[in-house]
């Protein structure tokens, strides 16, 4: 959880830094209006820490759709995203 929040606030900008690649990480993130946005932000980026102000890295691509998130993804091997799922 520590290397996923790091990745999304910037503080991780290469695979090299998690056993990857030495390439420069992309990170797709929902836009700010959505709830997973908001969910992925509290629980992941802010680590579920209370009064937290970690926020998402500024280069974080903000993308419209969960189908676009996994087609940037799936196309993109630098590429880090999230989206939700219903189970």
């Amino acid at each position: 959880m520590g290397q996923l929040s790091d990745i999304f606030t910037g503080k991780i900008t290469r695979w090299s830094a998690v056993e990857g690649p030495d390439k420069e990480i992309v990170i797709l993130s929902r836009e700010v209006n959505s709830g997973t946005h908001l969910y992925f932000k509290e629980k992941v980026v802010r680590r579920g820490k209370a009064g937290s102000n970690e926020e998402f890295a500024p280069q974080a691509l903000l993308l419209t759709s969960s189908q676009a998130i996994a087609d940037e993804v799936s196309q993109n091997p630098q590429a880090i995203g999230y989206y939700g799922m219903d189970i």
